[in-house]
């Protein structure tokens, strides 16, 4: 089962040891959950309103389950 919450942040080269210099940490809820696959750095949400616009859906349409 997964897990938002417990998402860990990740640390690329972190097994080989960091030097000198500044690492990089990444959030892996948004690399691999929230982030749109088409458009790298967009949100998964901002993808979804880009559709509703595009295909002129309506919140009220959208609410409907039957």
């Amino acid at each position: 089962m997964e897990s938002m919450t417990n998402a860990p942040y990740l640390l690329l080269k972190a097994r080989q040891g960091y030097r000198m210099g500044h690492g990089t940490m990444y959030d892996h809820m948004f690399l691999d959950g929230l982030e749109d696959a088409y458009e790298k750095g967009s949100t998964m949400g901002v993808f979804a309103e880009q559709c509703a616009s595009d295909y002129h859906f309506q919140e009220k349409n959208q609410m409907i389950l039957h």
